[in-house]
């Protein structure tokens, strides 16, 4: 039975209760994506979903990944056009464990100065395996040749972007972005459900309210018409 419910901290959450199994998954989805970016900002929020799992001021990367691993759990995000995802799947009776580590980086990243460097490095590798893999190149050219404003933009940014981000620059998005009301969370699995919410309230309670939208302000509109393209 799906339910959904807000909790006293103010977070949109979403109950889909498996009690046949013995995992649960829990997913932080942030509405914020390449499509919310100003034109100076043209892929942060991908920057700011690598910059998330660097640590925290209680736990670093290492400490992270460690206590994954121990817990046998898995956590991975992604970014599109419209938002920013975290999640972890773990096993019902190392949950609580498990949130607390997913909680933990969506909510108190540090978005550190040396690792945003070393991890722009990887960044700017990544934006060139795109640009040497046809299908992503395809796609990301299909968007930025058939569409124009923020969706035609590509997720990943460009390294010259990815290149000028500061940390404070980064912390100002996070800040801005990652509020009470522009994050939902969804838990599907067996799960405790008041322990769930006593974590949320833990977390997320010290997050502001004060939304950035910039959606309603989106205008785009579609081009017509033929390229050709071709690389040696």
């Amino acid at each position: 039975m799906i339910e959904k419910i807000r909790t006293n901290s103010g977070i949109e959450v979403i109950f889909d209760r498996l009690e046949s199994i013995s995992t649960c998954s829990v997913g932080v989805f942030v509405k914020t994506g390449s499509r919310d970016e100003s034109d100076t900002e043209e892929g942060i929020s991908h920057v700011l979903e690598h910059m998330i799992f660097k640590g925290t001021p209680t736990r670093n990367y290492f400490e992270i990944s460690e206590e994954i691993d121990y817990l046998g759990a898995n956590v991975n995000a992604h970014t599109t056009k419209e938002e920013t995802v975290f999640y972890i799947n773990a096993l019902t009776q190392f949950l609580g464990k498990s949130v607390d580590i997913l909680f933990d980086i969506v909510t108190n990243s540090t978005i550190d100065e040396k690792e945003l460097e070393k991890e722009k490095d990887v960044i700017v590798e990544e934006i060139k395996m795109y640009k040497d893999s046809p299908d992503d190149l395809v796609f990301e050219m299909n968007y930025a040749d058939s569409i124009n404003g923020q969706y035609g933009k590509p997720i990943i940014g460009t390294e010259a972007s990815v290149k000028g981000f500061t940390a404070d620059e980064i912390r100002k998005y996070y800040k801005e972005r990652y509020t009470k009301d522009n994050i939902l969370v969804v838990v599907s699995g067996n799960f405790d459900k008041n322990e769930i919410i006593q974590k949320i309230d833990q977390y997320f309670s010290k997050l502001g309210a004060k939304k950035i939208d910039r959606r309603d302000k989106i205008d785009f509109s579609f081009n017509a018409g033929k390229k050709l393209s071709q690389k040696i």
